[in-house]
């Protein structure tokens, strides 16, 4: 694998693609590019290529992601997508961008462009951490993922966070091994502080 002129089609796509991004506090990292604020809240726009990909064809999808860690200070500044608490790939999982040699690029990254528009849209309502973690225990922020968002890391850092009695409303019927016994938990420490 390898085509040079593919190659360098996808790589003036991602230039093109900072060019929007950076003057918004994007930072580029491979096909990665991130913002992180104060107060500990990032967000990561990630440009996954396909493993299939051949010398004749890239595809490629743009996954996005909303993150944040237990300190209010981001620790971990190279997070990735499948990291965050909030993910949703743009498009829905069957939409492929595909470069190949009979490629229209310039229509390619309007169609680009425009996905950018409407993920960055639909990700400001997450403006800080303390907002994202309100619309997590509100369950609004579900209608922004394509994963299920109270799964068991989310629900145990979101315990650690002091949220524990609000992740136990969320997860104390819930019939999965780790949720369930986090639940239990929960509720133990509850009775013991009685």
């Amino acid at each position: 694998m390898g085509n040079t002129i593919l190659d360098e089609r996808y790589k003036e796509l991602l230039r093109q693609v900072y060019e929007i991004l950076k003057p918004l506090g994007y930072k580029k990292e491979a096909s990665n590019f991130r913002q992180i604020y104060k107060g500990g809240l990032g967000k990561i726009l990630n440009f996954q290529k396909s493993k299939w990909n051949t010398n004749n064809e890239i595809q490629f999808v743009l996954n996005a992601g909303v993150y944040f860690e237990k300190e209010n200070v981001i620790q971990n500044f190279r997070f990735k997508e499948s990291e965050c608490q909030i993910r949703k790939r743009v498009n829905g999982n069957d939409s492929w961008w595909v470069i190949n040699e009979s490629t229209d690029m310039e229509k390619l990254y309007e169609s680009v462009k425009n996905s950018l528009a409407m993920i960055l849209d639909l990700f400001s309502v997450f403006t800080d951490k303390e907002t994202t973690i309100e619309l997590i225990l509100n369950e609004k922020a579900n209608s922004y993922s394509d994963i299920t968002i109270m799964h068991y890391r989310n629900a145990k850092l979101l315990t650690d966070m002091g949220y524990a009695r609000e992740v136990y409303e969320l997860i104390k019927d819930s019939n999965a091994k780790f949720l369930a016994e986090l639940a239990k938990e929960i509720s133990l420490t509850f009775t013991r502080q009685m």
